[in-house]
């Protein structure tokens, strides 16, 4: 059984915080070698789609050897705006995998990840495989040199919590039968793994966790698109309509900047 797994970055500059470009760029080096290097299986299709509205590919270029990877596929779609779930529903769209995971950049994976993702999947068309997250310290830094044994030993005490938004896979017929994402959830952060959560059940989907906890969670700081007017809880609702973008899902267009 074939699996892809999708994130997307929008390295958007925040003031105040300098660095972040190349803070970030070493952390989905890390991401990306706990996917591509230190498994034991590995995923068939790994795709990294990049909104930021000036391609970051001159910085990622310096860090990421995995580049040349025929199973890696970097998309750069620059958007103005933050839009996970239409970052997210594009990859998932262009995954030619039986299998689709969505996952975050911010993330460790133990070297069985893999290999234990897809022993949970076997055939079962029906299932959907979340997961439980350990939280890494401001002081484990930003890289990962394979060394899981010592990422144990670090968050060996730390209680697992329940995180939708670190793994929410499924068949590529039920994300299609639901349009993915909702797409009306634009420049929050959050809310649209609980709104696919609901729609995705009631189409059918059964949950199950992958344990015991194969992921870690680096530390960075709360992002501002959890605060105040950026949230868009409005669309989170108790009963929301069971498929999505009724007009479209993961289009790949490239959004331009307006001229002034």
């Amino acid at each position: 059984m074939t699996l892809a797994l999708v994130t997307m970055i929008h390295l958007a500059s925040i003031p105040g915080e300098d660095g972040y470009e190349r803070e970030w760029s070493m952390r989905i080096r890390g991401w990306l070698d706990s996917l591509l290097v230190h498994q034991t299986q590995f995923p068939d299709e790994v795709f990294l789609i990049d909104t930021t509205p000036t391609s970051t590919l001159d910085v990622l270029e310096a860090t990421l050897p995995h580049l040349d990877n025929s199973r890696f596929h970097y998309i750069h779609r620059p958007s103005l705006s933050f839009n996970i779930c239409r970052a997210c529903n594009i990859g998932i769209r262009l995954a030619d995998s039986a299998f689709i995971a969505k996952t975050d950049i911010d993330l460790i994976y133990a070297p069985d990840f893999v290999e234990s993702l897809k022993s949970y999947i076997g055939r079962r068309l029906n299932i959907g495989i979340y997961t439980r997250i350990r939280y890494l310290p401001q002081s484990y830094g930003n890289g990962y040199d394979g060394n899981w044994n010592r990422v144990e030993r670090i968050v060996k005490e730390k209680r697992a919590y329940v995180c939708r938004g670190a793994l929410q896979c499924f068949h590529r017929d039920r994300w299609y039968g639901v349009h993915g994402y909702d797409e009306r959830f634009d420049g929050g952060l959050g809310y649209q793994d609980n709104d696919l959560h609901q729609r995705i059940t009631r189409a059918g989907a059964r949950i199950r966790f992958l344990k015991p906890a194969r992921i870690c969670h680096r530390w960075h700081q709360r992002s501002f698109m959890k605060r105040g007017d950026y949230s868009t809880r409005k669309f989170l609702r108790d009963d929301p309509p069971l498929v999505a973008n009724p007009d479209g899902w993961g289009e790949m267009y490239i959004e331009e900047e307006e001229e002034e």
